[in-house]
């Protein structure tokens, strides 16, 4: 169990809901992502899925600190139709957090952590492609091979207004 990833997260998941930002299991895992992409945490494991990178040492994490009883995660009802997990922190951080620099994470937390689900989504997939070598000029068309539910034009405002922004901010 890495414990700075722990205190990571349970940062991560106190600042959102301090922000009053719904933290559900997608965004939790796709934040993760840019923090992980920009190494400021060590996630080893991420791969491509269908809602964008996942990692089931994240997941893991998750239910650890569930189970230790440092979040609660509920099932709720978001109205029209769409259910979901929500993420709220149960304790407060451990005083040890205090010996890890989190100004990083909450440069992160400060420039995406209001994106939308689907935003986050778009843009952890673009960055996991580039990340894995692939062309910044061919990222639109690419993401919506993996995601035709979204429209390039979608896809494109969300590059433009965040991508650049994520490979240029100095943490």
């Amino acid at each position: 169990m890495d414990e700075k990833r722990l205190l990571v997260e349970r940062h991560l998941i106190s600042k959102l809901a301090q922000m009053g930002v719904i933290l559900g299991k997608t965004k939790f895992q796709k934040l993760m992502y840019l923090l992980a992409s920009k190494k400021i945490v060590d996630v080893p494991d991420y791969q491509l899925y269908h809602f964008g990178p996942y990692s089931s040492i994240v997941d893991f994490d998750l239910a650890y600190l569930k189970d230790k009883g440092a979040i609660k995660v509920e099932w709720i009802d978001y109205g029209s139709g769409y259910y979901g997990y929500k993420i709220l922190p149960q304790d407060s951080e451990d005083a040890s957090a205090r010996d890890i620099n989190l100004d990083a994470v909450d440069k992160i937390i400060g420039n995406f952590g209001r994106l939308s689900t689907k935003e986050l989504s778009i843009l952890a997939t673009a960055i996991y492609l580039y990340d894995s070598k692939m062309d910044k000029s061919t990222l639109v068309e690419e993401v919506h091979k993996l995601k035709p539910n979204y429209s390039k034009h979608d896809i494109r405002r969300i590059l433009d207004n965040y991508f650049d922004r994520y490979l240029t901010l100095s943490l």
